[in-house]
């Protein structure tokens, strides 16, 4: 396992590494503030406000779902960032014309409106930022593995956005031969639409480097008959797993 919950900010998480890019963009462009989106239990838009803090610059959410009654999980975390607005929308988030979408532009227009320079990161991070992001997490892997005399073989990732799968294609192709294979378990899509987005966030990430190459394997490997009831329910299954990786090795796992 890959311990990207240790990476030391606002309890950790993958985003960090794509955050990485997308803040740095912020900052070359002179944003003082970040808009981005998410579930109600989002870890991405804990990170980024947490990210936004360490550089000075506020954060606005629109999140999608009921607001609870009482904050908690990721999203009590937020309240504790000081996060400097939560808007909540219901509806499918899909798409541009997607509540969500509109709710974004909106408060684009309000924040520029008020002399505020906002930056707008979509929920995951662009592909480009999580390509970039876990193409350094494979070398990272590939150099610590190689010191046990050891190469991976398959990389096994939860596949939300498809960012951190895509990374990780791209590391493989730069770092293992393109020889490790990578299979994503969806946490709330169906599989025909990840499989969309990795193929055009392949194809916008090698324009980018200025490669032309298949996708490692071939094909995005993906498995969405895990979906439960949806994003932030637990199932039966999922609960019975925290279990197992709590009492055989020690570990906490997220029950989003």
């Amino acid at each position: 396992m890959k311990r990207d919950d240790l990476n030391g900010l606002a309890l950790g998480g993958n985003k960090l590494r794509k955050l990485g890019y997308a803040m740095a963009e912020a900052r070359e462009v002179g944003a003082n503030a970040v808009i981005t989106t998410g579930g109600v239990q989002s870890g991405h838009c804990r990170l980024t406000a947490a990210a936004a803090n360490r550089l000075g610059m506020k954060t606005h959410l629109v999140l999608v779902g009921k607001e609870p009654e009482t904050a908690t999980g990721n999203l009590l975390v937020d309240v504790l960032l000081g996060v400097e607005e939560i808007h909540y929308v219901e509806g499918d988030s899909y798409g541009k014309d997607s509540p969500l979408e509109e709710k974004v532009e909106e408060l684009r227009e309000a924040l520029s409106a008020r002399g505020e320079v906002p930056y707008y990161i979509p929920n995951g991070c662009r592909p480009l930022h999580g390509a970039l992001g876990y193409a350094g997490c494979v070398r990272e892997v590939v150099n610590q593995l190689h010191e046990l005399n050891l190469a991976p073989d398959w990389f096994v990732v939860a596949c939300g956005t498809a960012g951190t799968m895509l990374g990780l294609l791209l590391g493989s192709l730069l770092y293992c031969h393109g020889e490790a294979r990578v299979v994503g378990i969806s946490i709330s899509r169906p599989k025909d639409f990840l499989v969309e987005l990795l193929k055009r966030g392949w194809e916008k990430t090698l324009e980018f480097l200025g490669l032309s190459e298949d996708i490692p394997g071939g094909e995005s490997l993906i498995f969405d008959e895990y979906v439960g009831e949806g994003y932030g329910i637990s199932t039966p299954a999922g609960l019975e797993a925290i279990r197992l990786l709590a009492r055989r090795e020690g570990l906490i796992l997220d029950p989003v």
